[in-house]
């Protein structure tokens, strides 16, 4: 169910920030995969420094609305508050317990002759780790995860620009004399996902779908590097399209497949809702 706005008017940063997010936002879910699923340390800090500029924006735009009162017509209306606040109360005590682990360590590890080099003055009663780089390259991120969790969460909810035209249109009809009465356009329409998901759910199916054929072809056709471009280490497990270690590419190929069945799914259950689902297949296109 959509949610109107207290403030009509969208501030110019706002928008642009929200904007900015639903463009970088999609760029890391392509980058990271293709980037050799971040195993080289430039792919792994180039999608967390994404996840800090995508948590700066969310901080950016809470602070905008605060200051502004604007507040943006949202799909999750009937979201309890509650479970939004003890949600950002676990994510702050999650990086709050690792921050405390890093700075507390109790040890070093030293790879060259294997043993633990203890640190003086830890404090045993609190959060503490053995291995204080490992602990703070965890920090960094979960950070980094953070961000784009409640960037995607928040750009997610927010109706987008054509929903929110009709949302206004649909208003100003009923608002006149004789006008449209009884459904409205901010209603929940069963098996009709909202814009920004279809849009995320399209990326992610493609995705997916190009990383599991490119994959299997570069595998196949030139086995001793990965997606052609680098050399591989010969080990057990090897690789499989632009993944070093193939079980990561499968974990992936995994992840992505239930989104496009999920995909798939609404759009027969809102072509049986519309009476059109025996032209899925063998129908005119014009249909």
């Amino acid at each position: 169910m959509l949610t109107h706005s207290h403030r009509s008017l969208e501030p110019a940063w706002h928008r642009r920030l929200d904007r900015a997010t639903g463009v970088l936002l999609p760029g890391l879910m392509v980058f990271s995969p293709w980037a050799f699923g971040g195993w080289p340390g430039w792919s792994i800090w180039t999608v967390n420094l994404g996840g800090y500029l995508l948590g700066v924006m969310f901080l950016i735009k809470l602070g905008i609305r605060r200051h502004t009162g604007f507040e943006p017509i949202r799909w999750n209306g009937g979201q309890s508050a509650v479970l939004q606040y003890g949600l950002g109360l676990v994510t702050v005590a999650l990086l709050l317990w690792c921050f405390i682990s890093a700075v507390n360590a109790r040890a070093v590890v030293d790879l060259e002759s294997l043993r633990l080099v203890e640190n003086r003055g830890w404090i045993d009663w609190l959060p503490h780790s053995y291995d204080r780089p490992a602990t703070w390259f965890a920090f960094w991120q979960y950070l980094g995860l953070a961000g784009v969790f409640w960037a995607l969460r928040d750009w997610l909810a927010i109706a987008s620009s054509p929903e929110r035209h009709r949302l206004q249109a649909d208003a100003r009809a009923r608002s006149q004399p004789g006008g449209i009465r009884g459904a409205s356009s901010d209603a929940w329409v069963p098996h009709r996902l909202p814009h920004r998901l279809r849009r995320l759910l399209w990326v992610i199916s493609l995705n997916g779908a190009a990383v599991a054929v490119i994959g299997m072809v570069s595998t196949f056709d030139n086995p001793s590097k990965v997606l052609w471009l680098m050399p591989h280490e010969t080990r057990e497990g090897g690789f499989f399209g632009p993944f070093y270690y193939r079980n990561v590419g499968a974990a992936f190929v995994n992840l992505s497949w239930p989104p496009c069945l999920g995909r798939w799914l609404t759009y027969c259950l809102r072509a049986a809702q519309i009476g059109r689902a025996g032209g899925l297949i063998g129908g005119s296109p014009r249909g």
